[in-house]
């Protein structure tokens, strides 16, 4: 037979009420050899420590159930993929419980729902709840009790008969730590009705019965307290249940007592102390206790010296981190000087950059005003040169002609008309270029497109370029276009349009020929032109309050 089935014909026999058989079962698995896998062998030999010890509890040994318990947790630490402490934290509470250490039965209970917070088991949980809301009303904590009771209720409403009884319990427990006796006596005795009706076991209506002599007892009613410790007493040993009852043998001696019944009262007070001394050998429940002390106590170490490792672990990741830290602050001290020393010759670069736009805007006008004046003179000489033209006309009809001088007079003569030309090609360049932007913005403009438009060649538009311009055609072409960039750059019908496109509307083909021709003709980039002439724009705003 396998363990597995093994221990589930223990936990059948157990549910029977065949503790004999099935204490024999379970302490079986305990000790049997098993082929299974580890985890499955941890598993079934905490299921055997277990159910020993719930076997140990039916029978009030409540040093034997401990010692189980204790070998049931040590089990379980072998599977830590598979937390079972939560049931074996349960059964130890209870365990202390029982002997009227609430305190740490409480504590146990609660380290078992701390585990199932992290592990959700339900029905695990619902019986911590219980126990928690039952067992902290003998501690007066009354708010935390209710607490408890409330999340079981809304949690885990009561299915089975055993789960209504304990329901109605918690709910009488709950109001007798409220002092609402009559109240929780009209539970007790509901409950006790229940259990009798529902043929639960006999501990169920012991306990009812108990709970309703100690209500009694805080109400000050010893007489009608007395009906209920018969009662208890009469069901535990009706049922062999004595040992899990013995504090009724103390109320019965201290109530015959105060009634002046010495003999009763003594007879029930030996039968107390023969009870309690059966139910615990202090001797051998300390030693169980010493070795569950002894477990907490090594598991406790482990702990602190895992967390010991973790906090020098975690010191030298602190340490490491502090190095970069430091390292990352060095660099961003030394990146902030960078940046101020960026930014002091940032501020030297732009007010050169404001100098040479400023110096750029004067020879701007000044070139214009130039221009101005050489129209002017140009306009002059041509008006001289026909007044000299008329003058030589008057002259040759006066004077007689002389044939050996006829080729010298038209050599001269075509001299002249060849420097009148070029002063007048020159006025027609500079017409086309300065008016017919339409022409100068083309990409395609010429040198050949320029002789067609003034009506000459090629050689001599060229020539009259360098002559009296003093520039190739490219660059006396790229000046104009330079001009009209930048008046394009500052105007702010233009501030919507990104460099390149304002480089291809002047003619410019490329953003880089555009770029260097503008840094050639005003020293600046045309991204720092604008930046300066909206600078400027700003300025006069601000000065004018115009704006």
């Amino acid at each position: 037979m396998s363990v597995k089935r093994m221990l589930d014909m223990a936990d059948s026999s157990f549910k029977a009420g065949n503790m004999a058989e099935a204490l024999s079962l379970y302490m079986t698995g305990c000790v049997r050899r098993q082929d299974e896998s580890d985890t499955l062998r941890a598993a079934n030999r905490v299921r055997a420590f277990v159910g020993v010890g719930d076997v140990m509890m039916r029978r009030c040994d409540y040093a034997g159930a401990l010692d189980n318990y204790i070998q049931a947790l040590m089990a379980s630490e072998e599977i830590p993929s598979l937390p079972m402490a939560a049931t074996i934290y349960k059964n130890i509470g209870n365990v202390y419980c029982c002997l009227n250490d609430y305190e740490t039965g409480i504590d146990y209970y609660k380290k078992g729902l701390e585990i199932c917070r992290n592990h959700p088991d339900p029905d695990v949980e619902k019986k911590l709840l219980v126990n928690l809301s039952g067992m902290i009303t003998y501690t007066d904590a009354v708010a935390d009790a209710e607490k408890y009771r409330m999340e079981v209720s809304r949690r885990y409403p009561p299915v089975t008969p055993e789960e209504v009884y304990l329901d109605g319990l918690m709910d009488g427990l709950l109001l007798k730590s409220k002092k609402r006796y009559n109240e929780a006596v009209g539970k007790f005795l509901d409950m006790a009705s229940f259990a009798a009706k529902e043929n639960l076991e006999p501990r169920y209506e012991g306990s009812a019965y108990q709970e309703l002599y100690v209500a009694y007892q805080a109400m000050g009613k010893p007489d009608s307290a007395i009906i209920y410790m018969e009662r208890c007493r009469e069901t535990a040993e009706r049922n062999g249940l004595e040992r899990m009852f013995p504090s009724v043998y103390d109320a019965l001696s201290d109530y015959y007592s105060s009634k002046g019944n010495p003999e009763k009262s003594r007879l029930y007070r030996e039968r107390y102390f023969d009870i309690r001394d059966s139910l615990m050998d202090d001797r051998e429940f300390n030693a169980v206790k010493n070795v569950l002390f002894q477990y907490k106590a090594a598991k406790t170490a482990d702990e602190i010296s895992t967390l010991y490792k973790e906090k020098e672990t975690k010191e030298s990741i602190i340490r490491r981190q502090r190095m970069v830290l430091l390292s990352v602050i060095a660099g961003a001290c030394l990146l902030l000087g960078a940046l101020l020393i960026f930014h002091i010759q940032k501020r030297r670069i732009t007010r050169s950059y404001r100098s040479l736009y400023e110096i750029d805007r004067a020879n701007s006008r000044e070139r214009e005003a130039m221009d101005e004046r050489n129209r002017e003179c140009v306009r002059m000489l041509e008006e001289r040169d026909a007044e000299i033209v008329r003058l030589k006309s008057m002259i040759d009809e006066a004077l007689p002609v002389e044939p050996s001088g006829t080729d010298e007079q038209a050599k001269y003569k075509s001299s002249n008309l060849r420097e009148i030309h070029r002063n007048r090609l020159a006025e027609a360049i500079a017409a086309v270029v300065e008016n017919d932007r339409e022409e100068l913005c083309n990409p395609e403009f010429s040198l050949e497109r320029l002789a067609r438009l003034v009506e000459s060649n090629s050689k001599y538009v060229s020539q009259t370029i360098n002559e009296e311009f003093g520039r190739n055609f490219n660059t006396y072409i790229n000046d104009y276009r330079v001009k009209l960039a930048c008046e394009r750059l500052a105007d702010t019908a233009y501030d919507s349009y990104k460099i390149k496109f304002i480089g291809e509307s002047v003619g410019f083909k490329s953003q880089t020929t555009f770029t260097e021709a503008f840094r050639k003709h005003t020293g600046l980039s045309p991204s720092v032109y604008r930046k300066m002439a909206r600078e400027e724009r700003s300025n006069t705003c601000d000065t004018n309050r115009m704006c």
